[in-house]
């Protein structure tokens, strides 16, 4: 729930966000000992969902961005691909 409810709202700022600790405070009772990296997804240029990693606060973001931004990179485009052959 936490991690779902973190990243709701991502695909809506058009950019990749981390949030640690105290920022996931709106999504759970008590302070967490963790951070939640997210990137949205884009389907025609508009971002339309966000993918993401929940792990503990000490996390490698410089080589998880990285590969969140090639995740996010490959859903867009095969969501792309499945778009323009729907039309």
């Amino acid at each position: 729930v936490l991690f779902r409810s973190a990243i709701k709202g991502v695909h809506e700022i058009k950019y990749p966000e981390i949030r640690i600790g105290d920022d996931l405070l709106p999504y759970t009772s008590t302070t967490p000992d963790c951070a939640v990296i997210a990137i949205p997804y884009r389907v025609n240029q508009h971002p339309v969902g966000a993918v993401g990693i929940l792990g503990p606060a000490r996390l490698p973001y410089e080589r998880l961005f990285g590969l969140l931004e090639a995740f996010s990179n490959n859903v867009t485009e095969a969501l792309q691909g499945t778009y323009l052959n729907l039309k």
